[in-house]
């Protein structure tokens, strides 16, 4: 699994890297990356168990309404700190609307990794699927994380969050 993780994260950071390039030569879009700080909740499917988020996000444009989005989302339980993981992935995204106010859909892939009580790499890839609104210096987001082992669905963490760019 360690090396399926490894493979993961460097394929996002290389393409990250050639989408970060070619955005900056390419005379398709004039759109620029964004850099995000986001806050924000997340819970099981049955609302019974909260979840606080925060993280960052990078928007990478690859064209004039498509965009790569690295992340990193730190996600506990309660304020104690006494559960504590980490999603890194990235999502492909498709916007669509004027400039400024832009609405997107997206999916892409996470893994979790325990930081507390633990520190131990989780086995599991996620599917991210999520949509929202992209202000000037504002992101909202509604999103649903599922893991691919068992029945696609079967068990859906569903969040939402707000970015703001820097």
């Amino acid at each position: 699994m360690r090396k399926l993780t490894l493979m993961f994260l460097c394929l996002v950071l290389a393409v990250a890297s050639v989408s970060s390039i070619y955005a900056e030569t390419s005379n398709v879009s004039s759109d620029k990356s964004k850099f995000y700080i986001n806050l924000g909740a997340l819970a099981n499917q049955d609302f019974d168990v909260f979840w606080w988020q925060t993280g960052v996000m990078l928007d990478l444009p690859l064209g004039s309404n498509l965009f790569l989005t690295p992340e990193a989302m730190l996600i506990g339980y309660k304020f104690a700190f006494d559960t504590v993981y980490l999603f890194p992935g990235a999502t492909m995204n498709l916007k669509f609307g004027n400039k400024g106010n832009e609405f997107f859909v997206g999916a892409g892939l996470l893994i979790y990794f325990y930081l507390a009580p633990e520190v131990g790499g989780g086995d599991d890839l996620m599917l991210k699927i999520h949509g929202g609104f992209i202000g000037d210096n504002i992101k909202l987001t509604i999103y649903t994380y599922d893991y691919f082992d068992g029945g696609l669905f079967d068990y859906l963490y569903i969040g939402a969050n707000v970015g703001f760019a820097l």
